[in-house]
């Protein structure tokens, strides 16, 4: 049920029809009412094609929060950059062996 709560506030928040959204990710308008009584979606591609519409990712619009695994990645991949930088520092501020 997710997946409608999300849909119909994004909606909202584009201030749309569902016969606009229909028109935008070329499904039925029964296809969005379904969607917006709580049937699971079966085209995974209209689904996609929706969240490129209103610029979210599937994870989002499919269950209404950002995926982690994505953050996780994004830390790690920052955190090895700072390390990284780190290293280069305290290569460049160490003093000369004699």
């Amino acid at each position: 049920m997710e997946f409608a709560k999300t849909l119909k506030t994004v909606l909202r928040q584009k201030a749309i029809t569902t016969g606009e959204l229909a028109r935008e990710i070329n499904v039925s308008p029964k296809t969005i009412n379904d969607w917006l009584t709580g049937r699971t979606p079966r085209d995974l591609d209209a689904v996609r094609r929706c969240a490129e519409y209103f610029g979210v990712s599937v994870h989002f619009l499919l269950y209404g929060e950002d995926d982690r695994r994505n953050l996780i990645e994004d830390v790690l991949e920052k955190t090895e950059l700072h390390v990284g930088l780190y290293e280069i520092a305290i290569r460049r501020v160490s003093p000369k062996k004699k």
